[in-house]
């Protein structure tokens, strides 16, 4: 299966990348009221979906480039696989193999040695785990419940009774792993091969650990019983022999549009940043829809994406006057190059209300006389370059001779700078980065 890329993001207050994703339209009313198992890394995170949900949204809990691209990948997958199954709208059917496999997890995990000084007992029908000191005691408790399995083992296909405990007790167990696959539901059949696979793997791990409190710490055979497990494939509309299906119209991706846009661009020479304006916009947007399929992308769409974006925290300017003016831009391009018969954020928008202004844009005297008084005084840090050293030093006072913005004094060259007479001169241009109104200009110092 492929999965499309999704980029991680970056949450205020921590370091660590976090996962966004928008529910896809067409699954959404069928995922309400699931509680999933994400895996993220070793562990799983729980999100439960409400009516208002729109995005799925969890932590990766690691700043790590290298671990956040395996994570995301792997809570991208699950995700895929889980609206695959919501698409199908149908239970899934399992192999007895699969079920086998699916209650491995389950084996291991009361077999494990991590829960070796603990048993469970049933209290009001109830299992819960208790510490228990005597190894005498432990090695009862744990054939008890070995025993109480086993008997309803062989009692639920013909006991009611019987059959609603094994339900009650291993239920949500198996509605927790099932969800942990990405899986929603199954028919009745593959429930019960479920319910025998996991009762059997409960009272196997119940009789290694019955053993282990006996002394008995020989290699566990039953380990090896459970195979690999193997995802179903949800079933899909069988083609006609010798007729190959309709391809149907082209796709048009919004990241194509965004490129195609900016080989237009760049011969209007266009500013590289406006690119990045766009890029940024795009890219939100993708995250947001779930999917890169410019047609299917509606003023509905927009209007989401608009409010999220405002629900997130972004300013309504930054949302009006970046996000949105880069999509209208940008689609009302493909509308004019009829590539799209509509524009679908034409009508979107947000008012702004001017804030007061409480002062001037302008440095103070005092405030200039600080920060020029700080950069005359900056020495070098230990883990700091003494690029960036100098940097901090002398481009505050560069940009107080010449009134020209930071990005104009870093990005200054050797060449860009001569003497004429007894005054030097710098030459602010476009050839060395992004100037305003992109013309060239010379600054006295």
């Amino acid at each position: 299966m492929l999965f499309r890329l999704v980029r991680p993001m970056k949450r205020k207050g921590t370091q660590n990348r976090h996962y966004e994703r928008r529910i896809p339209s067409d699954v959404r009313h069928l995922a309400v009221g699931l509680r999933l198992s994400i895996p993220v890394g070793d562990e799983f995170r729980s999100v439960t979906i409400s009516g208002r949900t729109q995005l799925v949204r969890v932590s990766l809990r690691t700043a790590d480039p290298a671990e956040v691209k395996r994570r995301l990948a792997q809570v991208d997958e699950y995700l895929e696989r889980l609206w695959w199954h919501l698409r199908a709208d149908q239970p899934i059917s399992l192999t007895h193999e699969q079920a086998t496999a699916l209650a491995g997890d389950f084996y291991r995990a009361w077999a494990s040695t991590a829960v070796r000084s603990t048993v469970v007992e049933e209290v009001n029908g109830t299992m819960v785990v208790v510490e228990h000191e005597s190894e005498d005691a432990r090695q009862e408790l744990w054939a008890a419940l070995a025993d109480r399995v086993g008997d309803a083992r062989e009692a639920v296909e013909f006991d009611p009774e019987t059959r609603k405990w094994m339900e009650d007790y291993l239920g949500p167990i198996i509605r927790l792993s099932l969800i942990r696959k990405g899986l929603t539901r199954v028919d009745e059949a593959s429930w019960w091969r479920l319910v025998e696979a996991f009762a059997r793997a409960a009272m196997d791990a119940f009789r290694k650990q019955q053993r282990n409190a006996a002394g008995d710490y020989r290699a566990d055979l039953n380990a090896d019983r459970f195979p690999e497990w193997r995802p179903p494939t949800p079933s899909v509309p069988s083609v006609q022999p010798n007729r190959k299906p309709d391809p149907g119209p082209p796709k048009v991706t919004i990241t194509g549009l965004l490129e195609a846009w900016w080989l237009e661009a760049k011969a209007r020479r266009l500013k590289a940043s406006t690119y990045e304006s766009y890029r940024t916009a795009v890219n939100l947007l993708v995250a947001a829809v779930g999917h890169d399929d410019a047609i299917r992308v509606t003023a509905d769409d927009i209007l989401a994406f608009k409010d999220q974006r405002i629900a997130d925290g972004i300013s309504p300017k930054t949302v009006n006057d970046s996000n949105l003016s880069a999509l209208k831009g940008l689609f009302g391009w493909a509308v004019r190059n009829r590539k799209l018969s509509a524009n679908p954020a034409k009508d979107v928008g947000v008012k702004s209300v001017k804030t007061p202004r409480l002062r001037s844009k302008g440095f103070t005297d005092e405030e200039a006389l600080t920060i020029l008084q700080h950069a005359m005084t900056h020495t070098q840090g230990p883990t700091e370059a003494w690029q960036i050293a100098m940097a901090k030093r002398w481009v505050p006072w560069l940009c107080a001779f010449t009134g020209a913005r930071v990005g104009e004094m870093i990005q200054l060259r050797k060449e860009d700078v001569r003497q004429h007479g007894d005054a030097w001169i710098v030459r602010i241009t476009p050839e060395a980065g992004t100037v305003k109104d992109n013309e060239a200009r010379e600054v006295p110092l």
